[in-house]
């Protein structure tokens, strides 16, 4: 993996001293789960409330699980393009890559790079995902390894 390095970890650590809320990182927790509970029983009222909450909603929903929306993409360092991808199926999500002639055609073939709802089957979870900082030209743009074109 170039473009970015991946930590998963069997267990999350215990919360320490100078962390008061590492508890949270656990989130199938059960302590976890309870304060996700509570705040949702406190805010769903208020957003409920507003006339237009169910219609942001459906759009919201409508929008996120599209079949055909656009995969953002970034060069991956290794000539190919990465993509994090979310959808019914992949509820945490997919880190996978393509080539961009792929990319280019109605139906690009991606290569799954790491498969987050498999480590979460197999009792492990993604603690850390970095991706190298690229420098900035002395515009404040990032300077990437290649363009599209």
């Amino acid at each position: 993996m170039t473009a970015a390095a991946f930590t998963a970890s069997a267990a999350t650590p215990a919360p320490t001293a100078d962390d008061p809320y590492t508890w949270m990182e656990e989130i199938e927790g059960d302590r976890a789960l309870a304060w996700a509970r509570t705040e949702n029983e406190r805010s769903l009222p208020t957003l409920k409330g507003d006339a237009r909450y169910a219609t942001l909603r459906s759009d919201a929903l409508t929008i996120l699980q599209a079949k055909d929306r656009i995969p953002g993409v970034s060069f991956s360092g290794d000539g190919k393009l990465s993509n994090f991808w979310q959808d019914a199926t992949h509820v945490r999500g997919l880190w996978r890559k393509t080539t961009l002639a792929s990319y280019r055609t109605a139906e690009p073939v991606w290569e799954t790079v790491l498969d987050i709802d498999a480590l979460g089957l197999q009792g492990l979870v993604l603690s850390a995902a970095r991706r190298p900082v690229l420098p900035r030209d002395p515009f404040g743009r990032r300077q990437g390894r290649g363009k599209l074109s």
